[in-house]
């Protein structure tokens, strides 16, 4: 009889572990079970295995094992009897995982991912009130209930179970064959839901336990195969009959499926197959059973190439904590006139290939709303649409956020690492806005990638397989740049196979209102334009195209009245017309020395005073007035780092407002507004790390934002 030690930091876990261990083990071991602190007042240990809880607790008691006795830390899985609690739940997009620290979490959240239930975004949650996010309202947690935030709906999937590989690898370790031969443990092993993750040991490491291994690989998802040398199988699943269309695998010989010289080669350890069965691509992985006495068969895993994909789709997902998806549809493509009909035409039609899109159209006409719509049209609707703007990332920062990087890659990686766009985007679109504006050095990459569909990360040498679907944009006369030696002329044509010009709002005739009446509608407004506002409206140069509508009806929506007339319309409506001017004051119309007013002596002394006048104020109001409340708070974050004699990067200009303003503006949020006032001129951006500033005219600017939104 062995003698085997459990070691955890709680007693009450402790026992847990020997309770699961004892269903197996009960006729061959005896127990006794310590706290990690009764087991550190140990001089040694006497038991023939010391089973720990983690790898933590080893650090508390290795110094008390011998060479005598026999190490394993267990591994955990969940319990199929508490997992069905999971089918509870309905209608829930985000869910806490409660766990006592973040590695458990993930642990638990792969896990769960792996047995389907990836339908939820799980967000680690392990006592950290600074990362409580109070949208979330339910929250999912392995026994660990103690842990959950108050308020939550909390749904608890029980303390989870030993993985059966764990409990082969002890068994092995200690000379014990049949370990699952019993009753007891035949009624544990149907408890557990195994991980794939864990087969082949289980059954390399158990050539001989047949009776065993037929009963676990019923549980695994995908068809599972073990055959002799000769290729003949003589065990498998209902899995595998399925994929393979077979009623009986005894006998099946599998020299028909995979090369012989795969199955019989003594070397081989692991070789990957796709096959085509019934019209459906079926991916083999034969991995070599070896034991003491050499290879004595193969383990065959069989997957189905589309669910595989499909997984591997939601797991990128999962793991980057990003959402890619395309909003619009051409439903949302507003208006009735020819040239817009024509357009909406050829892109369907288009939508149906899988061939590079050129989008050409001036700035604001809706180029990506259109590449949304197509992607929603097409046969990869189903995987991500990523958009990346080349404009608006540093030239520096391009590359890693395309391709991707390895952990350690530069200075300043994540750890772990970062998938790029383009693997996220594999089986789906990737929409590269404002593409005039790659660097030249990264275009040669990206022809490189496009024609030979494979990505390398920065860092690495493997090659990793793309499919995706490129939708370009420009506002540039791509000729042009071609000409100068600003963009490869190679590249231009692998992308400009399928070009789409959208027409500019002053060639759409009556459209102006249809979208004007959409925006105001989308606000639930039900103020009006009278006669003569409309024809103004209709006379007007849009030179900011559909975005410059949508923010002059944001602009009249916070004037509050019932009709407006032409008086109401921002200046620039009035230029050259004989009607009222609706701003009379004349100290915000007066151009303004910013630098005499602020009496700054701080202000950088390379970029000369500036000035900004209303008219400059109105004209950036019209452009940006979506988020003029976001460029206001990012210029207050400046303004206080600037008054603590400091530049600030867009992090810490993120973490202020977190911190200090409970907002929730992303990352990228913030980047780009902060490219966006250094682009006019309102603060200064530095090179590298240096951070940005505000500028004087940044602080005139804020001033009358304020004024403007009545603070």
């Amino acid at each position: 009889m062995k003698k085997i030690a459990i070691i955890a930091n709680k007693r009450s876990f402790a026992e847990h572990i020997k309770n699961d261990i004892e269903a197996y083990f009960h006729k061959y071991a005896s127990f006794r079970v310590y706290t990690t602190a009764e087991a550190a007042a140990k001089e040694r240990f006497e038991e023939d295995a010391v089973v720990l809880s983690s790898w933590v607790t080893f650090d508390r008691v290795k110094e008390k094992l011998t060479s005598r006795n026999i190490l394993e830390v267990v591994s955990f899985t969940l319990s199929l009897d508490n997992i069905e609690k999971m089918n509870e739940i309905k209608g829930v997009k985000r869910a806490f995982l409660v766990n006592y620290d973040y590695r458990v979490c993930m642990q638990v959240i792969t896990q769960l991912y792996e047995l389907g239930y990836d339908g939820i975004d799980f967000v680690p949650y392990y006592g950290d009130e600074s990362a409580l996010d109070p949208s979330i309202t339910v929250a999912i947690t392995p026994n660990e209930a103690q842990l959950a935030p108050p308020g939550v709906t909390l749904y608890d999937i029980g303390e989870r179970p030993i993985e059966p590989s764990c409990i082969l690898r002890l068994a092995n370790k200690l000379g014990i064959n049949g370990i699952f031969d019993s009753e007891e443990a035949e009624a544990a092993r149907k408890k557990v839901a195994l991980p794939q993750w864990g087969l082949d040991n289980l059954l390399t490491e158990n050539y001989n336990s047949r009776n065993n291994i037929k009963a676990i690989i019923e549980y695994i998802e995908d068809g599972i195969l073990i055959c002799n040398n000769e290729g003949e199988s003589y065990l498998g699943n209902e899995k595998a009959k399925e994929l393979l269309k077979i009623d009986v695998i005894d006998g099946l010989n599998l020299k028909g499926y995979v090369p012989a010289a795969d199955l019989s080669d003594d070397t081989l350890r692991k070789k990957t197959t796709i096959v085509t069965v019934d019209g459906k691509k079926l991916v083999f992985t034969v991995t070599a059973i070896i034991s003491r006495e050499g290879k004595n068969g193969n383990l065959v895993v069989i997957k189905n190439f589309e669910e595989a994909e499909e997984r591997q789709h939601r797991l990128r997902n999962k793991v980057s904590g990003e959402k890619h998806e395309a909003h619009y549809t051409f439903a949302d493509m507003k208006g009735e006139s020819q040239a817009i009909r024509d357009v909406i035409g050829l892109a369907r039609r288009m939508a149906k290939s899988s061939s590079s899109i050129m989008i050409l159209g001036e700035s604001g006409t809706g180029k990506e709303i259109l590449a949304q719509s197509i992607h929603n049209e097409s046969s990869r609707r189903n995987y991500n649409f990523v958009a990346l703007n080349c404009a608006a990332i540093p030239e520096n920062l391009l590359e890693s956020e395309l391709f991707g990087y390895e952990e350690g890659a530069f200075t300043g990686a994540r750890k772990g690492g970062k998938i790029g766009y383009f693997e996220l985007a594999h089986k789906g679109t990737i929409f590269l806005d404002e593409i005039g504006e790659m660097p030249i050095a990264l275009q040669g990459k990206l022809l490189r990638v496009i024609e030979e569909k494979k990505v390398a990360k920065i860092g690495s040498s493997r090659l990793i397989d793309v499919d995706v679907r490129i939708i370009a944009a420009t506002n540039k006369n791509m000729k042009e740049l071609v000409a100068e030696g600003r963009f490869r002329e190679d590249l231009y044509y692998r992308l400009n196979v399928l070009p789409i010009k959208l027409p500019n709002l002053n060639q759409r005739g009556r459209d102006t209102l249809i979208l004007f009446d959409n925006f105001r509608e989308n606000l639930g407004s039900v103020w009006r334009c009278s006669q003569k506002t409309e024809t103004l409206l209709l006379e007007h140069k849009w030179q900011g195209n559909i975005r410059e509508v949508r923010n002059v009806v944001e602009y009249l929506d916070n004037l509050g009245k019932a009709v407006i007339e032409p008086e109401d319309l921002p200046e620039d409506f009035l230029e050259g017309k004989a009607v009222p001017q609706r701003i009379e004051n004349t100290q915000m119309k007066k151009k303004t020395n910013v630098c005499a007013e602020t009496g700054d002596e701080n202000q950088p002394a390379d970029t000369g005073c500036g000035t900004i006048d209303w008219n400059e104020f109105q004209q950036f109001l019209m452009k940006e007035g979506v988020t003029i409340q976001l460029h206001r708070y990012v210029l207050e974050a400046l303004l206080y780092f600037r008054q603590q004699q400091q530049n600030a990067g867009r992090m810490q200009v993120k973490a202020w407002l977190d911190e200090e303003l409970g907002l929730n503006y992303t990352e990228t949020e913030v980047r780009n507004s902060l490219h966006k006032l250094a682009a006019h001129g309102y603060i200064r951006t530095l090179k590298g790390r240096g951070g940005s500033a505000i500028l004087p005219a940044g602080r005139k600017l804020l001033e009358w934002i304020k004024g403007f939104i009545g603070e």
